[in-house]
C-alpha cells in the first residue's frame, strides 16, 4: 500500500508561503516539519533559523516540538522501518528518504549535523513577536538611535494606564478648584484609568468616506475630439491669420513669439491625425483661445485679433 506524503514535504522552502489553520489542527506539527527540512535539506544551523509566534506559552510549546522532532529525525536515520510507527514517525522516514534520493551528503554527514542541530536547540531563534523585536533593538541598538537596554514592550498596557490615572488623581485632587469636578466624572482613579484608553485615543487622520470622483477620462476624449475636429474646419486659415498678426504687431511681441507659434502649427495637425486625443499638446496652445488673444492684443489692435477655432 502506498504512503500518502505529506504536502509541507513539497512546499517550496524559498519565497513567501501562508499556513491558515485553526487552534489544534496542526500548525504547531506543520512548522516542526518545516524546520527539520531546513536543518537536513538547506543544511542550515538551528542558529539561523527564525520561528516566531504568538505567545511564551506557544514558543516553549514550539520549542519543544522541534527539539522532538529532530531527535526523532537523527533515531530514525540508522533505525529500519516499523509498520507499528507514528504518523510523525512516517512523515520523517519520507523526509530522509527524500534526501538520500538526492544523493548530495551521506548519513555519516547529516548525522553529525543533526547531532549538533539538537545539541543547538536551546539557541534557537523562537520567540514572541514583542520577544524578537526587543532582540532586534538590543542588538542593533545604535542604528535604531535606542540605548543598549531597549524599551520595555507591553502586551498590555492595563498597568501603565492605571499608573497614569493614579498620578493623575493625586496631582489634581489636590486642588480645590478641580477636586469637584474629577469627582463629579470618576468616583475613583481606578474609574479614571478605565477611561484612558478612550481619552488618550489618537484623532483619526483618514478623511472621511466619499464616493471617488468620476474617471476624468471620457470627458477629455471627447474634448480633444472636438479640438481636432475644430482644427480640420478652421485650423490652417486661423495659423494664417495668427502669423499675420504677429507680422502686424496685432499680438504682444513677448507674449506671442513666432517660432512657438510655427511649431504649434505643426504640432497641432500631426496630433489631429494621430487620434490619441489623451495625449497632451503644448500647454501653450491656452494661449490660442480667443479670449486669451484679445487679452494680449496691443492697443488700437483688438478688432485685428483673428477668430480661435477652439472658440468656434
Amino acid at each position: 500500500m502506498s504512503t500518502v506524503r505529506d504536502p509541507y514535504l513539497e512546499l517550496p522552502l524559498d519565497g513567501v508561503r501562508l499556513v491558515e489553520a485553526s487552534a489544534g489542527t496542526g500548525k504547531t506539527y506543520t512548522l516542526a516539519t518545516l524546520v527539520a527540512r531546513l536543518v537536513v535539506e538547506r543544511g542550515l544551523r538551528i542558529g539561523q533559523i527564525l520561528a516566531v509566534t504568538f505567545t511564551e506559552a506557544a514558543t516553549q510549546e514550539l520549542r519543544k516540538r522541534i527539539r522532538e522532532r529532530l531527535q526523532l529525525t537523527l533515531e530514525l536515520l540508522d533505525a529500519p522501518a516499523d509498520e507499528d510507527d507514528s504518523a510523525e514517525a512516517r512523515l520523517t522516514r519520507q523526509l530522509l528518504q527524500l534526501h538520500r534520493e538526492r544523493g548530495e551528503e551521506s548519513d555519516h554527514a547529516l548525522r553529525r549535523r543533526l547531532r549538533q542541530a539538537t545539541l543547538d536547540i536551546d539557541l534557537a531563534a523562537i520567540f514572541t513577536i514583542h520577544g524578537f523585536c526587543a532582540r532586534v533593538l538590543r542588538e542593533h541598538a545604535l542604528e535604531s538611535g535606542h540605548g543598549f537596554d531597549p524599551p520595555e514592550l507591553l502586551a498590555n498596557d492595563r498597568d501603565l494606564r492605571a499608573e497614569l490615572a493614579a498620578d493623575l488623581w493625586r496631582q489634581h485632587a489636590q486642588d480645590a478648584a478641580t477636586a469637584d469636578d474629577l469627582g463629579a466624572l470618576w468616583t475613583n482613579h481606578e474609574a479614571l484609568a478605565e477611561d484612558l484608553h478612550v481619552l488618550l485615543r489618537e484623532p483619526v487622520l483618514l478623511p472621511a468616506d466619499a464616493p471617488l470622483p468620476p474617471d476624468p477620462k471620457p470627458a477629455l476624449l471627447v474634448a480633444g475630439a472636438g479640438l481636432a475636429d475644430a482644427y480640420r474646419q478652421h485650423g490652417d486659415a486661423f495659423f494664417a491669420d495668427l502669423l499675420a498678426a504677429l507680422d502686424g504687431k496685432v499680438l504682444n511681441g513677448n507674449s506671442y513669439r513666432r517660432d512657438w507659434v510655427e511649431s504649434l502649427c505643426r504640432q497641432w495637425p500631426a496630433w489631429c491625425e494621430a487620434g490619441d486625443f489623451a495625449v497632451p499638446l503644448d500647454a501653450r496652445i491656452a494661449r490660442l483661445t480667443t479670449e486669451a488673444l484679445h487679452g494680449k492684443a496691443n492697443k488700437g489692435k483688438d478688432a485685428l485679433v483673428p477668430k480661435s477655432p477652439m472658440s468656434a
